[in-house]
């Protein structure tokens, strides 16, 4: 598995969420194989608690996302790449075995892409799907979100191509999924995802975690007590905890069907 590395991908500006983020990764993911690395502008990262060997990729610059996670990326040794975010809260043990059963399947379609995490099947309208397995399908060329940063296992240089410069991670996903699908047209089977178990209303799969712990810079409500939950104490300077009002607020809309939350989207960023 030499080939495979875990990328945390984050910045200076997060390094508060550093320590939550890897003692709960050590608490469900003690026997990680790969390679581990985090990203950041300049500032290391060191804490006493936290015993995971983890290797710090350093950009040297505050600029755009995409220009720093190029330059990240880059130094990057491995071939594949299993991607999260420094908020992506691991809270059930992680299927190893199963990743690398998917890691294989990902070189024998040839895939350059495979999203490990499920959703419950209301999203299933961002992404349709395929199935080629009962565990796995290919994901319909025209999706609207035909790649995420979700947790998904990556072929390095395909990522490296698709980031464009002056992006953020939302226009990322959008305008990536643009730029990916010529490649999806060619042959679909090369844009993988799991089929979600249909029972679970939450994220799932082989790395089950909190999605996402922090929303417009801040601490989610329910992110806060799972780390209380799981003897994990906030000492946040820089990441401010939501109020309940916002917690409230940002619920409903979760619970939104998906065309209600798009008109939402929509009146917020031009009338708001």
């Amino acid at each position: 598995m030499s080939d495979v590395a875990v990328l945390i991908l984050s910045c200076d500006k997060y390094a508060d969420a550093w320590e939550p983020f890897f003692l709960m990764f050590e608490k469900f993911w003690s026997d990680c194989p790969f390679n581990i690395y985090l990203t950041s502008n300049e500032k290391p990262f060191t804490s006493e608690k936290v015993k995971l060997k983890i290797n710090q990729l350093f950009s040297n610059k505050h600029s755009t996302w995409s220009e720093e996670t190029l330059l990240v990326l880059k130094k990057v040794k491995e071939e594949y790449v299993i991607l999260l975010l420094e908020d992506y809260l691991i809270y059930q043990k992680v299927d190893t075995l199963s990743l690398i059963k998917y890691y294989d399947t990902m070189l024998q379609q040839n895939a350059l892409y495979l999203r490990l995490a499920c959703f419950s099947k209301k999203y299933n309208s961002w992404w349709p799907y395929q199935p080629i397995t009962k565990e796995y399908a290919y994901i319909s060329p025209n999706a609207e979100y035909l790649i995420s940063l979700q947790a998904s296992i990556w072929k390095k240089d395909f990522l490296l191509q698709l980031i464009a410069d002056g992006e953020n991670p939302w226009e990322f996903e959008i305008n990536g999924s643009n730029r990916a699908r010529h490649w999806a047209l060619e042959n679909p089977h090369r844009f993988l995802c799991l089929i979600e178990d249909k029972k679970k209303n939450y994220v799932h799969g082989p790395i089950t975690y909190y999605c996402t712990g922090i929303t417009n810079g801040k601490w989610e409500r329910g992110a806060i007590s799972l780390l209380k939950k799981n003897g994990i104490a906030i000492t946040s300077n820089t990441i401010k905890i939501k109020k309940y009002k916002e917690h409230i607020l940002h619920k409903l809309y979760i619970f939104l069907p998906i065309p209600f939350r798009k008109l939402w989207d929509f009146i917020k960023k031009y009338f708001f």
